[in-house]
C-alpha cells in the first residue's frame, strides 16, 4: 500500500512541478525535499518480518522513482497537447521511454 502512494505522490510531484528539461532540476528538487519521508529505509532494516532487504528496498525505490520520471513526462505530455490521451490517435514515437526501467526491480 506504501508503495503505491509513494508512486501518486511523487508523480503528482513532478507534474505539478512542470514540464520541459528547464524544469528539470526543479523536479529533482522537488523529489529531494519528499524523498526523507518517502525513502526511509529505517522502516525496512527495523521490520522482524520484512519481505526484502534494504538492498532489495533501494534498487525497487530508484526504478520505482525512474518510473515516475517518465510517467509525469508522458502525462505533461498529454497536459500540454503533445501527445494524444486516446492511445489509438498516438504516434509511438512520441512515447516516453520506460526501456531502461526493469518492473521486476519494484517487487
Amino acid at each position: 500500500m506504501k508503495t503505491k502512494i509513494c508512486l501518486v505522490i511523487m508523480t503528482l510531484l513532478l507534474i505539478l512541478s512542470g514540464c520541459g528539461k528547464k524544469e528539470e532540476e526543479k523536479k529533482q528538487e522537488t523529489i529531494s525535499d519528499y524523498e526523507q519521508y518517502l525513502f526511509d529505509t529505517s522502516y525496512v532494516e527495523k521490520d522482524p518480518t520484512a519481505f526484502f532487504t534494504t538492498k532489495q528496498f533501494e534498487k525497487g525505490y530508484k526504478a520505482m522513482k525512474q518510473f515516475c520520471f517518465v510517467r509525469a513526462a508522458s502525462i505533461q505530455k498529454q497536459l500540454n497537447g503533445t501527445l494524444s490521451t486516446h492511445s489509438s490517435e498516438q504516434d509511438p514515437s512520441d512515447w516516453a521511454d520506460a526501456s531502461g526501467i526493469d518492473l521486476l526491480d519494484m517487487n
